[in-house]
């Protein structure tokens, strides 16, 4: 399967502007003008340093078919677990991924959430920002 061409109509992540580590429901309202067969999404959290690279896997969708035209995703997980993750790398922008892969794990699509952190009172809150607006 060629790359499919998706148009991404409406992003919505909730809650926002909270603790680093409250639960995620994220809605992907999106088109393809072709069937996607044998999909799935995998959504990552990914703290990016300068040298170094820590990705948290948040989950991933069963696979399943979306006939062409419009369709969602909703994924939701209870928390953003940070354990293992130093404070210091935490206190710094992050992304939130969704990235569409075929039966074969080749990614298709991927949709990036620059979030940006504030330390408050001693807890790291985000604010992910939608590449939509």
């Amino acid at each position: 399967m060629g790359a499919p061409e998706i148009q991404v109509k409406r992003l919505h992540v909730e809650p926002n502007n909270c603790p680093l580590d409250s639960p995620l429901t994220l809605t992907l309202e999106f088109s393809c003008a072709q069937d996607l067969q044998n999909v799935t999404w995998e959504v990552q959290y990914v703290v990016d340093m300068t040298a170094k690279r820590h990705v948290l896997q948040l989950g991933s969708t069963p696979s399943t078919t979306y006939p062409a035209g419009e369709t969602k995703l909703e994924f939701k997980v209870d928390q953003i677990n940070t354990e293992g993750v130093k404070n210091s790398w935490l206190n710094n922008v992050g992304l939130l991924l969704v990235v569409l892969r075929d039966a074969a794990e080749m990614e298709l699509f991927q949709l990036s959430m620059v979030t940006q952190i504030e330390k408050r009172d001693g807890h790291f809150f985000r604010n992910m920002l939608s590449p939509l607006e």
